[in-house]
């Protein structure tokens, strides 16, 4: 009987053992499933932002590639007029007379559209080099006197002088331009560049 007592009390211990370390074990992977599924929710949640910030750069291919299908073209008449007096007036300096037509043939829309005008003397000085929207009506410097004679000329005159606002065109859409750009010395060669901005 005794052995039997001790067989059974044996039996019991090995049984408690078994089971606290069943229970251990169980604990001990129940924590490591635990920190493993919240490593997956973390991911998954990275994975759904990522995806999210697929969309939104697909998103803004489509309008970069609208923007880039835009094309300008230019028809443009230029004349160099010299510092010499027109009708009743007197001007102080040269001007580059420029007037005509820009059209967007392109498929997107052309965003801050200007002409850009690069003009030489004939020793290869350069005399303009701006950026003007695409306007009618209004009148450019190139440098300090020359803005400032712009400035008093053109508030007489009721114009509005190196105005900045560039515009948009709309794809199939065409503006007329006429201005002129006063600069110091006489220009014989330019080159007249539609431009406009691609986000």
């Amino acid at each position: 009987m005794d052995y039997l007592r001790k067989a059974i009390a044996s039996l019991l211990i090995a049984a408690i053992i078994f089971t606290v370390v069943v229970a251990a074990t169980i604990h001990y992977y129940n924590g490591l499933l635990a920190d493993k599924n919240s490593k997956i929710a973390s991911l998954n949640s990275e994975i759904a932002n990522q995806q999210i910030e697929i969309a939104n750069l697909t998103s803004q291919v489509r309008q970069i590639s609208n923007y880039t299908d835009a094309h300008l073209e230019a028809t443009i008449g230029v004349t160099e007029v010299g510092n010499t007096s027109e009708s009743m007036y007197s001007y102080p300096f040269y001007r580059l007379y420029i007037s005509g037509t820009v059209r967007n043939t392109g498929q997107g829309e052309a965003l801050n559209a200007g002409l850009h005008v690069i003009a030489y003397a004939s020793d290869g000085t350069l005399e303009i080099n701006v950026t003007v929207p695409l306007v009618s009506g209004a009148d450019f410097g190139t440098d300090s006197s020359t803005n400032a004679f712009v400035q008093k000329w053109d508030a007489g005159q009721g114009i509005t002088a190196n105005p900045s606002q560039f515009g948009n065109l709309n794809s199939g859409e065409s503006v007329a331009v006429e201005f002129n750009i006063y600069h110091e010395g006489k220009v014989t060669n330019w080159t007249i560049t539609p431009v406009w901005w691609i986000p």
